[in-house]
């Protein structure tokens, strides 16, 4: 069975290289981010975090050659 990694707000700060570790906390409490209170902090599936940020990408549409 693959084990999933399991991160703090302040990993996944660090993982997405920002400085603040709120906007990923808001992220969360507005339910954007999937993630579950544990201890008094957030804890999240490094698997969720990637896919919030390829959620927040543009659309990019097909050009026609």
């Amino acid at each position: 069975m693959k084990m999933m990694t399991l991160m703090t707000s302040k990993n996944v700060a660090q993982y997405l290289q920002l400085k603040d570790v709120d906007a990923i906390r808001k992220a969360a409490r507005a339910g954007a981010l999937d993630g579950s209170k544990i201890g008094g902090d957030w804890r999240f599936y490094r698997s969720d975090v990637d896919l919030w940020v390829k959620s927040l990408r543009p659309y990019k549409k097909a050009v026609k050659s």
